[in-house]
């Protein structure tokens, strides 16, 4: 875990070991924090090693729903601001596949195979409580606070809540999982087409440096290269569908690009890209995917 300080008053946490990037952006009527990590105890670790208490905090902002971006929620006293759809979709989580006893399955299915990782998890999520957003927007929400501009955009793509925060007065997009680095990305809750549409739209504002959702500092031509990984296998899974090719042939095709950046020893995760989208494309020709906006 590594805070760099990207703009004066402009923070991010780079923690590729420990889950998901975080971001705290000074205003001068306190502290902006985006995502709050896997639990408390991981927000807590990255604030005090940035010298931020948590009185310090005006406003958190969650980029989405997802587990190691939200679960820190509990500890924070600030109003926490989110897309409407990470809300809803946290509040149905919380009566489904993040409820005690499907925790409690999820970490027997861990400790089966990894025994130290799941008691870790286990102290970790002891006295979870799932926190949703407490204030929430559709498309966006710009804020000035102190002299500090701020823009929350929806965006989807990754999941359909997903939202990013840009600085427009400073050129920092903080690109949340819209944008991996050194990994291939997380495609559980993809809607491929509006992640590209997204990617391309993030790239016309021209930021001038960017933190990803994960891994480490990224530039607006990052954006481009995922933008184009995405499109290309997207394009090419669609193709061997066409003309009626099996998942085998597609697994088979040396022409899938990949990703450079990303340590792949065998090509496995790029293959399971591969599946991952193929099985995504072949699912939108039979029922709508999630929208880009909302």
């Amino acid at each position: 875990m590594d805070w760099h300080e990207l703009e004066p008053g402009i923070h991010a946490c780079i923690r590729p070991a420990e889950g998901a990037n975080l971001g705290l952006i000074a205003t001068g009527e306190g502290w902006v924090l985006m995502d709050t990590a896997f639990c408390a105890l991981e927000l807590l670790s990255a604030l005090d090693a940035r010298g931020v208490v948590l009185a310090d905090l005006r406003l958190t902002f969650n980029s989405h729903f997802h587990a190691d971006h939200t679960w820190g929620n509990q500890l924070v006293h600030s109003p926490i601001l989110g897309h409407w759809r990470c809300r809803d979709l946290m509040l149905r989580c919380a009566e489904d596949e993040w409820s005690p006893a499907a925790r409690e399955r999820w970490l027997a299915e861990i400790a089966a195979t990894h025994p130290d990782e799941a008691a870790r998890c286990r102290e970790r999520l002891t006295d979870l409580r799932v926190t949703a957003p407490d204030d929430v927007f559709r498309r966006a929400r710009r804020l000035t606070l102190g002299k500090r501009r701020l823009e929350f955009l929806h965006c989807g793509g990754h999941s359909p809540d997903l939202s990013v925060m840009w600085l427009p007065d400073d050129g920092v997009l903080f690109a949340a999982d819209l944008l991996f680095r050194g990994r291939y990305p997380y495609l559980g809750d993809a809607d491929v087409p509006a992640w590209t549409r997204a990617l391309a739209r993030l790239a016309r504002l021209t930021p001038a440096r960017v933190v990803p959702g994960h891994g480490g500092l990224a530039a607006a031509a990052d954006l481009d290269r995922q933008r184009v990984y995405l499109e290309e296998t997207w394009q090419r899974c669609a193709e061997h569908r066409a003309r009626g090719r099996s998942l085998e042939a597609m697994l088979a095709d040396p022409r899938f690009p990949g990703l450079e950046d990303v340590p792949d020893p065998g090509g496995q995760h790029r293959l399971a890209g591969i599946r991952a989208i193929a099985a995504l494309e072949a699912a939108a020709t039979t029922a709508p995917r999630h929208a880009a906006t909302a």
